[in-house]
């Protein structure tokens, strides 16, 4: 079973208030980011902070399958 375009079910209720968060404070970088992509500027559409299966990306493209996700303090405490 392919993840790809959603959230995995086990982790959904965990990270639904995190993802309300990360909407909430974009980093300077996300901001500029998305002042870009957005609207479908790019003739993409794009999505802030989607889950995919049990992870956030900070931007990301359903249709053509891309994920970005830009450097911030997040991933200096994060392990994997």
């Amino acid at each position: 079973m392919s993840y790809w375009n959603t959230a995995n079910a086990k982790y959904y209720k965990e990270l639904k208030s995190e993802v309300k968060s990360l909407k909430t404070e974009m980093t300077n970088a996300e901001t500029i980011l998305w002042k870009e992509l957005k609207s479908k500027k790019l003739g993409v559409k794009f999505r802030r902070q989607h889950m995919i299966d049990k992870f956030i990306p900070d931007f990301v493209s359903l249709t053509i399958k891309l994920n970005v996700e830009i450097d911030g303090a997040i991933h200096k405490t994060q392990q994997e």
